[in-house]
């Protein structure tokens, strides 16, 4: 995702990686991009990624969401969640049943 921020042409990024193993599950998390802005910003600035305001959140919203649908249409499990004003405990118990259920398995 960082190098298409960085204006790296999909195409490009497939033939580089149409050799590396499928990954068992590929997990996405998309959010309002002012939400994920003050995410990033509460956590603290860590990368250039995390700068730019809500213009480069609407950007990477919108990157997160293609490569989930060019993921899913080439054939790869997907789990995209759309968070919302969820807290990260109710975020990772999503994702721990869509894992276990992946597994055969079943949370309690």
């Amino acid at each position: 995702m960082l190098q298409r921020i960085d204006g790296v042409e999909s195409s490009f990024l497939s033939q580089l990686n149409q050799y590396a193993d499928k990954p068992g599950l590929t997990v996405i998390l998309t959010g309002q991009p002012q939400q994920s802005e003050r995410c990033a910003a509460d956590r603290g600035v860590r990368s250039r990624f995390h700068q730019g305001g809500t213009a480069a959140r609407v950007v990477e919203d919108r990157l997160y969401r293609d490569v989930a649908h060019r993921l899913k249409d080439a054939g790869y499990a997907v789990l995209h969640h759309e968070v919302k004003d969820e807290p990260a405990e109710a975020v990772a118990a999503v994702l721990l049943d869509a894992m276990l259920e992946r597994l055969g398995q079943h949370s309690d």
